[in-house]
């Protein structure tokens, strides 16, 4: 199974990806409390492709939100 993207998807995973590592990072030192946390949202698309050829378009949505935890 193959997934595919393209650049500018694949930019907009990398940024958000950063984003949450930055975010856990300043909650572990204490420089930034769960509910300081921004809202970030990306989606993309991305290209399945198995061993025999067939392909299937995903669009994904991740979301990083702490305003609805108590």
């Amino acid at each position: 199974m193959n997934a595919k993207v393209t650049q500018r998807y694949a930019k907009l995973r990398k940024e958000f990806a950063a984003h949450v590592k930055e975010v856990g990072r300043k909650l572990k030192a204490k420089e930034m409390k769960i509910n300081e946390v921004p809202v970030k949202e990306v989606s993309y698309k991305m290209t399945l492709e198995d061993s025999v050829g067939y392909k299937e378009t995903w669009y994904e949505s991740a979301y990083c939100n702490t305003s609805t935890i108590p």
